[in-house]
């Protein structure tokens, strides 16, 4: 089971010349947000954690209809063993660039 509450609040707008055509392109965007989840298996234990949660703030940037980025930093509020060969994704980083071809 997962929920999730985002909040998107506009802050300003970067449009990009030949990229941004509409009024709504360029629009930079704050997010912060909340995150839930929980599991359990059906015929054996569930080892713990059996929840875990975490709060954090994302960028949120849309140059055009076509091109998308965001960044994400999130903060567990519960504490998980981590890997030995950690990376940012498990530091609570998270980016994402997004290009649309159209066809």
């Amino acid at each position: 089971m997962i929920s999730s509450l985002e909040w998107r609040i506009p802050v300003t707008k970067l449009p990009i010349k030949y990229i941004s055509k509409t009024p709504e392109d360029g629009e930079i965007q704050i997010a912060p947000f909340i995150d839930y989840g929980r599991s359990w298996n059906t015929d054996i234990d569930t080892p713990d954690p059996k929840n875990i949660s975490s709060v954090g703030l994302g960028l949120r940037w849309s140059p055009g209809r076509f091109v998308n980025t965001q960044i994400y930093w999130g903060h567990a509020l519960r504490d998980v063993q981590e890997p030995d060969d950690k990376d940012l994704q498990d530091d609570g980083v998270h980016f994402e660039l997004s290009v649309k071809i159209p066809f």
